[in-house]
């Protein structure tokens, strides 16, 4: 199973995150949109900085599930 989905990156090569003009080298602070006019409707910038600004689309693949036990959580192992 797969799910595509969006983020915006700057001319730097930095993910927009849930910040207002904060933007992160890594992919998993990115905030991540369902469609293009999600993003285009959600992303605000307080500075008003639009320029140089791209739309990345992102394939989320799951890899693998593996069954958890409630005694492997650190908070049910006292």
């Amino acid at each position: 199973m797969s799910e595509i989905v969006y983020a915006i990156k700057n001319k730097e090569g930095n993910y927009a995150t849930y910040g207002r003009t904060e933007f992160k080298d890594r992919l998993r602070f990115a905030k991540i949109y369902k469609s293009k006019k999600t993003a285009l409707q959600h992303y605000f910038n307080n500075t008003g900085n639009y320029n140089d600004l791209k739309l990345v689309k992102i394939e989320i693949k799951i890899l693998d599930e593996e069954e958890l036990k409630p005694n492997e959580f650190l908070e049910n192992r006292r």
